[in-house]
């Protein structure tokens, strides 16, 4: 009753502000979990540097201010309260993150950092524990298919992280913490900007024993006691350089490093039958970028990148017993040619040129893929419908793919954004259809080692996906935004890894095809001043098996495993000014609860998750200390302790808490 009651808050309260009483003011915010000018968030990730409020795709940014004001300290905590979007997590502690969009799974979800993929070449997926958010400035959010501009992966929506820009201003910024569980945590950044030129650089260190007691049910008994080698170490460095001459031609070099290693117990069967399995990653990036206008309405910009991955996962007493390591790397280039002649439309063309490889003691040996594309897209708008900047946006875009040892593959797509003034509240329309597709990673073809092994007769996923919807947008009594979003994706040829032969012996196949339709709900309002904001989510997710028909196949039509057929959340923020109280400036305080609903365990929907809630909230003072602002945190998360599992056996911490102190230091305008 409690979900169902929560779950009607969030559709009445987008009810709400789709009704035609709009009245004052002008045009609305971008799609965003905070509002901005229209002009004044450019989502990078569209490769045309469109403006949030035209992209044709529900897109929602998050800004470094946005990040320091929720819980938690990793992308998924960050990501979270997206609707559509689900972080699964293995377990508290050290468990890996990985994020999946709209039923979909995991290696469907294209992450990239400044407009470059990112992913674990032999799994295709990336833990987000590995993507600290110290560098991070901004994270875009776009929800539908982007094959059309980014290829492989690209299916259900992709996360674009834009690391610290060029900035006029000299900063250092320090952040320290400690909570429970033997939670750690320290890191600094600075920048430094002379003329022209810009150097920013830091490092982030995180501490856990992950030893947090646990109360979860597996196979209809209660486990009660202390989850064990659960512990996680993770060290990140990196440096960052921007010159930028006097004619906007703009030159940066980025480089990272990450280290991650921790305990990996396993799946929870027995308090004194626990693993102690551990896990090392290591991820090397280096990306240089040069910017060059050609001519007036004429630039190229070439991006190019180095990236190497290692891991080893070693496990001799646990359930998923192994010893074996990866090395894998890619090296990539991508120029692109953007053409705007007329202040109404914008084009692109461009290539992507990567060669990927891999090795290791699971793999048959060295394994090369090369890869090329084929890219072009275009904005095409007008605001001539009359003199209240209503805009008609068009995106169309298409994309040729070529794999070694695979058949070509084309990627159309055409969006559509109509944005109307009403004078009273913004009405904007949103659209979008294409196709998209993922090629089988390394472990999926070749696997060979403990638990499983790989299928080389693998095929693409290809998938047709559409979505549309409607945002309302008014300034009565503060900034309100409304959105409604539906969508359809038919995927044939998705990848499971299936039992072959044995229960701990798997293997990946071809299913025909899978289904997943659904809508999302999302509203945020934000008081006169920006002293309060509530913000409300909620998604339905019908994701089903649609191999065959129900005469040959026993599976035919049930929920895919693991995907929640709904998850909501809200959260409300209030911010109270300090003026006249000394060095205070202002005490912020924020509840948050996030619902994940039933998730089915197994193919036939006979064992399932129960839904629940999570519970949490922060107190935040901040003060002026030194000439520069510091900020005091308390963290309050799961508050009535319960166990949300994204994966059965895998516990997630009881309530614990968080305190964190950030300082940030005004070193000048420029040095």
């Amino acid at each position: 009753m409690l979900q169902r009651i929560f779950q009607a808050s969030i559709v009445l309260l987008a009810l709400q502000g789709m009704l035609p009483a709009c009245a004052l003011a002008q045009s609305a915010a971008g799609d965003s979990l905070r509002p901005f000018p229209l002009e004044e968030i450019v989502i990078t990730s569209t490769r045309l540097n469109t403006p949030a409020g035209r992209v044709p795709m529900r897109t929602s940014v998050i800004t470094r201010v946005a990040i320091g004001e929720g819980n938690g300290t990793t992308l998924g905590d960050a990501l979270r309260p997206i609707p559509g979007l689900v972080v699964r997590e293995y377990g508290g502690g050290g468990g890996i993150q990985t994020l999946s969009f709209r039923g979909g799974s995991s290696e469907q979800s294209l992450i990239l950092v400044d407009g470059v993929p990112v992913a674990a070449l032999e799994t295709g997926v990336i833990d987000l524990r590995m993507l600290p958010l110290e560098e991070v400035e901004s994270i875009e959010v776009v929800r539908g298919g982007m094959s059309s501009l980014y290829g492989s992966n690209a299916m259900g929506g992709m996360v674009n992280l834009k690391t610290v820009p060029m900035s006029s201003a000299s900063v250092l910024r320090v952040r320290g913490s400690a909570g429970s569980f033997g939670t750690s945590g320290i890191a600094a950044s600075s920048r430094v900007a002379m003329a022209g030129f810009v150097l920013s650089g830091g490092f982030q260190r995180d501490r856990s024993t992950g030893e947090f007691p646990v109360n979860s049910p597996t196979g209809g008994a209660a486990l009660s006691g202390v989850r064990e080698d659960n512990d996680f170490r993770s060290d990140h460095l990196f440096l960052r350089g921007d010159w930028a001459s006097a004619n906007a031609d703009r030159t940066s070099l980025d480089v990272s490093a990450t280290q991650c290693d921790r305990g990996s117990p396993g799946p929870l069967v027995g308090i004194a039958q626990q693993g102690d399995g551990r896990q090392s990653d290591a991820a090397y990036r280096a990306t240089g970028s040069i910017e060059r206008r050609i001519a007036s309405a004429l630039s190229l910009t070439c991006t190019a990148s180095i990236q190497r991955a290692d891991e080893h996962y070693a496990d001799a007493t646990g359930v998923f017993r192994g010893d074996n390591y990866y090395r894998n790397a890619v090296a990539a280039i991508s120029p692109l040619l953007r053409y705007e002649p007329a202040a109404h439309w914008t084009a692109v063309t461009g290539w992507d040129l990567d060669v990927a490889v891999a090795d290791g003691n699971a793999l048959p040996g060295r394994v090369q893929r090369s890869h090329g594309a084929w890219f072009a897209a275009a904005e095409i708008r007008t605001d001539t419908l009359n003199a209240r900047r209503s805009v008609i946006a068009l995106m169309p875009a298409l994309r040729y793919e070529t794999f070694s040892s695979m058949h070509p593959i084309w990627n159309p797509q055409l969006g559509l954004r109509a944005i109307l003034d009403l004078g009273g509240c913004t009405a904007t329309a949103h659209a979008s259809a294409g196709r998209s597709f993922r090629v089988p990673t390394m472990n999926e073809l070749h696997y060979s080692g403990a638990g499983g092994f790989g299928n080389p007769s693998l095929v693409p996923e290809v998938a047709v996906s559409a979505d549309a919807g409607v945002t309302i947008a008014s300034e009565l009594l503060g900034h309100t935004e409304c959105d409604a979003t539906f969508y359809s994706i038919r995927t044939d040829d998705r990848i499971f890894w299936q039992p072959a032969g044995s229960a701990l012996i798997w293997s990946p196949v071809n299913i025909a095809r899978t289904l997943s339709r659904g809508f999302e709900l999302e509203a945020t309002w934000t008081s006169p001043g920006g002293t309060a904001e509530v913000h409300g989510a909620y998604a339905f997710v019908d994701a089903r098996n649609r191999s065959g028909t129900a005469s040959d196949n026993p599976l035919y039509d049930r929920q895919l495993p693991y995907i929640p057929l709904e998850t909501a959340s809200m959260s409300a923020l209030l911010r109270l000014p300090l003026s006249g109280t000394g060095a205070l400036r202002m005490l912020a305080v924020r509840f948050a609860d996030a619902f994940l609903g039933q998730r089915y365990t197994s193919d036939d929907n006979s064992s399932y998750l129960q839904a629940g809630h999570v519970l949490g909230g922060n107190l935040t003072l901040s003060f002026a200390l030194l000439g520069g602002t510091a900020g005091i945190k308390y963290e309050l998360n799961n508050l009535t302790g319960g166990n949300v599992e994204s994966i059965p056996g895998y516990p997630m911490p009881t309530r614990n808490h968080l305190i964190s102190l950030t300082i940030e230091q005004q070193l000048g305008k420029s040095l």
